[in-house]
Order: structure tokens, then C-alpha cells, then sequence
């Protein structure tokens, strides 16, 4: 066959409209479906909840799972603090996040707690309970946010090492059956990671004393926010004491925004002052790894603690090298001061020690007896049995000095100690008074005290 007469059939060519249609109809309907799965997703996880929805999820995932925390202040003693907290799990080990205040006792160490978990159904105490272990805690520790250091987080982990018994003598479930709170807020958190604003609306949960032995559940809208990295949020829920170491979580995001940790009251006020849940991370992510101030053992040496000398018209005194110095502007004929102040010793600390050295010019015999008589007066009303006594200090140098208790200092939980020095020279009354909390720490503040007075050096 002539293979040259065979004339091919034409190849049939597709128009380049038909190809793009039906390629680029199956790109739109995957694009479609694709946007309608985002927009769902985004839907679902962003879109706030109604009351009665928040309020149901709250009580089926996250009620069961806030505790009571009961505590000792005193080895074997009887329990006389309490407070709330909030289960998870850590790498399996059950543990209890609340405040570290919770659970110290009152000399600031720990000395046992036991934990219970409240009836699912009404949040009545209790479902079960549990013995707790030695805690992970932080209001000692030092960490570096934004070039600042900060000492201490009023926080603790607290970690459940064995179960109780039931009325039965039957031991409880251990681990805890109860869901772990902390994951199941992140899964219905919706947005993830939001912030909160003044105005929206918070619950509050955890067993005031007012609450009886049951969880309660208050609410209240931000009232605003305090501390200088906004890490306090004043709420303007029913809060009481026993609510620390709870639960603040978003009305309607049921996002977690932090522990509620402090009570205002006064005037009819009572504010709820949350400890903001994004402070705790950024602390735990940036700890330094040192501790806060801490007063040594070796307070009767001047030279191996009151290390640094502060000079003043007629003497000069040794301080601690740890201790802040702020001098006022003198006035012409006037008295001026300078303060020393101790850094504060943890989280916990709401008294910072100082020695103020008062300096009035132009004095007289007559003046300094005026003052010791003065100083005795009010000594006298805060602590009639405070005696004072007269010491002869270097260069043959007069000086009065009494120790004793101020327990009218109503700010304050326990007394505060007072350490005047009074004393003539050249013209000029000089008074050093030194202020403590009377803690286990006391003696060595005295101690340290005294060596200031000790120190003394005229010129």
C-alpha cells in the first residue's frame, strides 16, 4: 500500500475556553468549600457565647475541677486558712495551681494541705480528697520583665500525692477523675489568647468564707487594672477571703484571665483584685533563676553585712549593701531625714524594714530631753510595757534608746517593731528609728538594728 496516498485524520483540537471552564470550576468548588471550612472554624471558635451556654459548659467541664484548699499553719496543727485553687495535670502528676498565700502559714513556710473536689451536680463539698505533697512556689523568686525585675509571683503548684479515705475507709480514685480544668479552658476558650477590657464581664470562682463549705460563682465587669504591668484587674464581683487561688474566667469567651488573689473592702466597696493569668506566664517564662531578699544569719557582724557606711554632719553609720538610701532636700533651718529601706523580701512582702535617720539642727540639752519625752508618751500608748534605757556610745556620746511594739499600725497583720536610737551632738538631735514586722525574722532585724547603733562613728 502506497503509505504516502494515507492522509491522517486531523487531530482534534479542544477549544482553550473548554479546557479553562472545567479546570478552573473544580479549583472554584474546592475554593468554596475551603472558605466555607474556614469561615465555619472561625465561626465556631471565635463566636462568643450566650449566658446559658457559658454558664452549662462551666458547669459540666470546669466546676468540677475548682477546688478548696484547707491548710495548717503549724506542723500536725489544726487547719486555719482557706482558700481555692485550680486542677490539672502535668505530665501526668496531678497538681493544683493557686495562690502561694494560700498556703503558708503564718510564719511564711508550708506546713501541709489536704484538697477537695466539690459535688458535681451543686458544688457542695465534697466529691473526693486528697492529701498534698511539698509545692512548687514563687513568691521568693526573682524574674526580669521588660529590663525590670520583679520579686516574687504570689503563686504556687501544688501537687495531690495520695488519696483519702471515703466514709467507707475506701480510698478515693488517684489520680482524680475530674477533667483536667486547664485543657478543657483552652479548648473552649473562644478567641484564643484574647485580652480582656474595662467593662466586660467576668466570673468569679472559688469558696469565700460568706459561701459556706460549697463552690461559688460570682460576677462582675472589670473595673480597671493596677501595677505597671497592668497585671492586676480590679472585678467588680462579690469577692471575699477563700475566694484566693480561684478561677477568673470570661463570661462569654470563657477564656481564663486570671487568679483572683486580694479583697478590697471599706465604704461599702468590695472589689475583687484577679491576678492577670498572662502576668503568671510572662513571670514563669523569665525567671532568673535567683531569689528575693533574704536577711543573713550573720547580722551581729557588722563588717560581713553592714558593709556600706553612710555619712552624715557629725558620724557616720554602716548599712546594709542590699538597702536603698533616699535623702530629702534639707531646708535652711529645718530637719531633713534620710531613709534606708530593705528590698522587699518576696511577693508576700507588704512591709519594707527601713531605718530613717531624722536630723534637727539647732538643738539644746532642753530639746533633746523635750524629744526623749515625747518618744516616751507615745511609746507608752501603743506599748506600756516598753522601757527604755540611756547608752553611753563612742566619744563618751549620750543616747537614749527604747525598743518596743506599735500594734495600732491597723495596715499591717502583726505588730511592727520599733527600734529608736535618740541622741545630742554638736547642736543637733539625731533620732534613728528602725521598723520591722514582727515575723520569725525579728530577732535577726533587732540584731541588725543594734549593729547600726554599734556602727556609729563621729567625725
Amino acid at each position: 500500500m502506497d503509505t504516502d496516498s494515507v492522509v491522517p485524520e486531523p487531530r482534534q483540537v479542544v477549544p482553550l475556553y473548554k479546557k479553562t471552564w472545567h479546570t478552573y470550576a473544580g479549583s472554584l468548588l474546592l475554593g468554596i468549600i475551603c472558605l466555607a471550612g474556614i469561615g465555619a472554624y472561625y465561626y465556631f471558635t471565635h463566636k462568643a457565647y450566650t449566658q446559658e451556654q457559658a454558664l452549662a459548659l462551666i458547669r459540666k467541664n470546669i466546676l468540677p475541677s475548682i477546688v478548696r484548699i484547707d491548710c495548717s499553719s503549724k506542723d500536725g496543727g489544726p487547719i486555719t486558712r482557706i482558700g481555692s485553687g485550680l486542677y490539672y495535670l502535668s505530665n501526668g502528676t496531678p497538681m493544683v495551681a493557686t495562690n502561694a498565700h494560700v498556703i503558708l502559714g503564718d510564719d511564711g513556710q508550708y506546713h501541709g494541705c489536704n484538697v477537695y473536689f466539690p459535688r458535681p451536680s451543686d458544688g457542695t463539698f465534697y466529691d473526693s480528697s486528697y492529701i498534698a505533697g511539698t509545692p512548687a512556689l514563687y513568691h521568693e523568686t526573682e524574674a526580669y520583665m521588660g529590663g525590670e525585675k520583679i520579686d516574687g509571683l504570689d503563686f504556687a503548684q501544688l501537687p495531690l500525692t495520695a488519696a483519702n479515705n471515703d466514709a467507707q475507709g475506701v480510698p478515693y480514685p488517684f489520680p482524680p477523675i475530674q477533667h483536667d480544668a486547664s485543657a478543657e479552658i483552652a479548648k473552649l476558650c473562644r478567641p484564643k489568647a484574647k485580652n480582656i477590657h474595662i467593662g466586660e464581664t467576668l466570673y468569679l470562682l472559688g469558696y469565700p468564707g460568706t459561701g459556706g463549705d460549697s463552690l461559688t460563682l460570682t460576677q462582675g465587669v472589670v473595673s480597671g487594672f493596677n501595677g505597671d504591668f497592668n497585671q492586676w484587674i480590679k472585678v467588680s464581683a462579690n469577692t471575699a477571703f477563700g475566694n484566693s487561688g480561684g478561677l477568673a474566667i470570661g463570661a462569654t469567651d470563657l477564656c481564663e484571665y486570671g487568679i483572683p488573689a486580694q479583697v478590697t473592702l471599706g465604704q461599702g466597696a468590695n472589689l475583687g483584685i484577679v491576678l492577670g493569668s498572662a502576668f503568671i506566664t510572662s513571670f514563669l517564662e523569665n525567671l532568673t533563676g535567683g531569689y528575693t531578699y533574704s536577711l543573713p544569719a550573720t547580722t551581729t557582724e557588722a563588717g560581713a553585712y553592714l558593709s556600706e557606711a553612710a555619712s552624715f554632719p557629725d558620724f557616720s553609720m554602716h548599712y546594709p549593701a542590699e538597702w536603698t538610701l533616699s535623702t530629702t532636700s534639707p531646708e535652711d533651718t529645718g530637719t531633713w531625714s534620710t531613709v534606708f529601706a530593705a528590698p522587699n523580701e518576696s511577693a508576700l512582702d507588704d512591709f519594707n524594714e527601713t531605718t530613717t535617720v531624722y536630723v534637727s539642727p539647732h538643738s539644746s540639752e532642753k530639746d533633746f530631753s523635750s524629744t526623749i519625752a515625747l518618744i516616751k508618751r507615745a511609746v507608752a500608748s501603743v506599748d506600756p510595757e516598753a522601757t527604755g534605757r540611756y547608752v553611753t556610745l563612742a566619744d563618751h556620746v549620750q543616747s537614749y534608746q527604747i525598743l518596743f511594739f506599735d500594734s495600732t499600725q491597723q495596715r499591717y497583720t502583726v505588730p511592727v517593731l520599733q527600734y529608736v536610737i535618740l541622741f545630742l551632738r554638736n547642736g543637733t538631735v539625731y533620732e534613728i528609728d528602725s521598723a520591722a514586722e514582727q515575723l520569725p525574722t525579728m530577732k535577726q532585724y533587732v540584731l541588725m538594728f543594734a549593729g547600726m547603733g554599734d556602727s556609729i562613728r563621729f567625725k
